[in-house]
C-alpha cells in the first residue's frame, strides 16, 4: 500500500491527480478522504495506515508547513524511514529542492521529482509504479525476459509456451529505438497471458490496459513506459510458468 501525504491546499491540484493515475494502475492507495469517517481518531488511524504501508508519497509545496496534519504524518513516515521500514517518494510541487526549508532538506538525499502545473503527474506516477513492480520482481526472484525465453524454449512445440516464446523472440529482435513496435509486442503478450491466467492478474492487466489507454502506444521514446510493460510481463510470466508443469505432466 502507498500512503499519500500532502497539504490540504494541494488536494485538487496534485493529490487527486496522482490518486487517479495510481488507482487506475490497480495500486492500493491510502488517501484520507477515502478512509476517514466521522468521529475517527485521526492520529491513531493514519499512524496505523503508515505502519501498514510499504511506500509513502510525500508532496511538499510552499503550503506544506501550513498543514499541521501533513507535518504530523511526515514525522511518523520519517521515523519508519529511518528504521528502513518504508520507501519514500518525494514530490516537490511548484517548489525547487533548493527552496526547501531546512527541516525538509533530508528529502533531497533521495531521488525526488519536481512537478509543476505544466508537467502533470503521469510520468511521476509511472516512476512510482516502476519501483513497486521492481520490488515485486526482486521479492519473487522473477527473471528477465531473456531468461524466460530460454526457459520456454524447452517446452513441447505447438503449446502456449511456444507462442509466448515466439513473442519474446520477436521482442528481442526489434531495435530498441523502435519503441512503438516493442510496446505493441509486449501488450500482445500481456493480453495473451491475461486470457490464460484470468483472475490471478486483474490488477496487473488493469495497469497495462491503463498504460495503453493513456498512450495508445504513440509516444516518443520513454524508458519508464516500456520498462513498466516489461516488468508486468516478467511478473505474469512467472505466474504463468508456475502453472505450466501440471499441463505437461506425463
Amino acid at each position: 500500500m502507498i500512503f499519500l501525504c500532502f497539504s490540504g491546499r494541494e488536494r485538487l491540484t496534485i493529490a487527486t491527480s496522482m490518486l487517479y493515475h495510481l488507482e487506475n494502475h490497480g495500486i492500493e492507495i491510502w488517501y484520507d478522504n477515502h478512509q476517514y469517517t466521522l468521529g475517527d481518531k485521526k492520529v491513531e488511524k493514519y499512524t496505523k495506515a503508515i505502519g501498514l504501508s510499504d511506500y509513502a508519497i510525500v508532496i511538499i509545496s510552499k503550503y506544506f508547513q501550513e498543514s499541521p496534519g501533513a507535518i504530523e504524518e511526515l514525522e511518523v513516515i520519517k521515523e519508519r524511514y529511518l528504521k528502513g521500514l518504508i520507501h519514500i517518494f518525494p514530490i516537490f510541487y511548484n517548489i525547487k529542492a533548493s527552496e526547501l526549508s531546512s527541516e525538509y532538506q533530508w528529502l533531497c538525499d533521495m531521488i525526488y521529482n519536481e512537478i509543476n502545473d505544466t508537467s502533470g503527474t503521469l510520468l511521476a506516477c509511472n516512476q512510482i509504479i516502476c519501483k513497486c513492480y521492481k520490488d515485486i520482481i526482486y521479492k519473487n526472484q522473477y527473471p528477465s525476459l531473456e531468461v524466460y525465453k530460454t526457459v520456454l524454449s524447452g517446452y513441447p512445440a505447438a503449446t502456449a509456451a511456444t507462442y509466448i516464446n515466439r513473442l519474446l523472440e520477436l521482442y528481442s529482435s526489434v531495435s530498441t529505438s523502435n519503441f512503438n513496435s516493442k510496446m505493441s509486442i509486449l501488450f500482445c503478450l500481456i493480453l495473451y497471458l491475461n486470457g490464460s491466467l484470468k483472475d490471478d492478474i486483474s490488477s496487473l492487466y488493469k495497469s497495462a490496459q491503463y498504460l495503453f489507454n493513456t498512450t495508445k502506444l504513440d509516444l516518443p521514446y520513454n524508458f519508464k513506459e516500456i520498462r513498466l510493460l516489461e516488468q508486468i510481463s516478467e511478473i505474469l510470466l512467472g505466474l504463468f510458468l508456475s502453472k505450466l508443469p501440471k499441463e505437461f505432466e506425463q
